[in-house]
C-alpha cells in the first residue's frame, strides 16, 4: 500500500470521528435542551402554585379577593390595593410564562393553563373591572393576548367565581370600611 492510499484512508477515518462527533454532540445538545425544558416547567408550575397560594393562605386576603372577584367596586382602597397586588403579580407571572412560552421553553400546555387561569380572574365581574383600571401597567403583548381572548366569550374559560369556594356567603359580602375610601 502506497503513502496515498494510506492519506486516503486516514481522511475518511477522520471524516468519519467528525461526524460521530457532530452527531454525539447534536444528541447532547437535544438532551440538554429537553432538560432545561423540564426544569422550566417545573419552575413555572411552582412558581404557579406560590403565586396562588401564598397571598390566599391568609383568612383576610382569602376574603379580599373573593370580594374583589365579585364587586371591585365596593372594596375599600386598601382591599383594592390587596388585590390589585395579587392580580398584578398573577398577570405579570403570565407574561413570564408567555416568553418562555414564545421561545419554547415551557410545554404549550403549561402556558395555556396559566393563560386560561389568569382569565378565570379577569373575566369575573371584578376581574373586568380591575382589568379596565390596570391593564396599561403591562406590556403590549401581554394586553394584546388576553384582550384577543376577551374579544372570543366563545373561547373564555369559567369565571373563578363559578367555583363554590370563590362565592360569597351573606356576611362576607358586605364591608366594614367607611364610605369616605369608596
Amino acid at each position: 500500500m502506497d503513502w496515498n492510499a494510506v492519506g486516503a484512508v486516514g481522511e475518511v477515518v477522520g471524516a468519519l470521528a467528525v461526524l460521530v462527533t457532530l452527531l454525539y454532540l447534536a444528541a447532547q445538545v437535544r438532551q440538554a435542551r429537553g432538560a432545561a425544558s423540564r426544569e422550566a416547567n417545573r419552575a413555572i408550575i411552582n412558581d404557579f402554585q406560590r403565586v396562588w397560594t401564598e397571598p390566599l393562605q391568609d383568612e383576610a386576603t382569602n376574603l379580599v379577593m373573593r370580594r374583589a372577584m365579585h364587586d371591585w367596586h365596593a372594596l375599600s382602597k386598601s382591599e383594592q390595593l390587596t388585590a390589585h397586588v395579587f392580580l398584578t403579580n398573577l398577570v405579570t407571572h403570565f407574561n413570564s410564562t408567555m416568553s418562555m412560552e414564545s421561545v419554547s421553553e415551557i410545554a404549550g400546555n403549561t402556558y395555556e393553563a396559566w393563560e386560561d387561569a389568569v382569565l378565570g380572574f379577569i373575566v369575573t365581574d371584578g376581574g373586568r373591572a380591575w382589568w379596565s383600571i390596570a391593564s396599561y401597567l403591562f406590556v403590549k403583548e401581554v394586553r394584546e393576548r388576553l384582550q384577543r381572548r376577551l374579544d372570543q366569550p366563545d373561547a373564555l374559560p369559567p369565571p373563578i367565581t363559578e367555583m363554590p369556594f370563590w362565592q360569597l356567603d351573606l356576611h362576607e359580602q358586605g364591608t366594614d370600611a367607611p364610605s369616605a375610601e369608596h
